[in-house]
């Protein structure tokens, strides 16, 4: 399967590196298909969904979100300000560097779990870019979860002057990845 992928490090506005792959299909494409992988989650957990979407004619790309990946220093965490707004954007980059490679074809994107959230705002921001758009695992967690997880996380900043690892949650949101 490596043969037929592309491993790049793109880089976001604000210098970020964004790690990817694009994987080709052995003969010619007729589409892209874009994947945003869930909490926790990395590119590498696609590798056998691309290599069976290849074999039917797609490209398939992906990229570690930020905080996410095997090389992440702080698990889970997106950025100090506007963390969504730039998932967004690493995604329309990726996004366009796959169309610059392959013109004209329609595109896909496939979001699982915290990925299907992301590719809801990224249709709302950038709808004229997709083809279609399929959505998996996108559940939402109750209002209960919802505050417990936001108080829970303000504690944790408090304690760790905002910036530092916290093993606590990385283990209560982590660990079952």
């Amino acid at each position: 399967m490596t043969e037929n992928a592309e491993i790049l490090k793109l880089t976001a506005e604000d210098g970020h590196e964004i790690p990817a792959v694009v994987y080709r299909p052995p003969a010619s494409a007729s589409g892209i298909i874009q994947v945003l992988h869930g909490l926790g989650e990395h590119a590498g957990r696609y590798r056998r969904f691309a290599a069976a979407a290849t074999e039917r004619g797609f490209v398939v790309c992906i990229h570690d979100h930020r905080g996410h990946g095997p090389d992440t220093d702080h698990p889970g965490f997106f950025a100090e300000t506007d963390g969504w707004d730039k998932l967004t954007s690493d995604a329309l980059l990726v996004l366009q560097h796959a169309r610059e490679q392959y013109p004209g074809l329609p595109v896909a994107l496939l979001g699982h779990s915290m990925g299907s959230y992301v590719a809801q705002h990224f249709a709302m921001r950038h709808g004229a870019e997709l083809s279609a758009m399929v959505l998996s695992g996108s559940t939402w967690p109750s209002r209960l979860q919802v505050a417990i997880a936001r108080l829970l996380g303000r504690f944790v900043r408090l304690r760790h002057d905002g910036e530092d690892h916290s093993a606590l949650l990385d283990k209560l949101l982590f660990a079952d990845f």
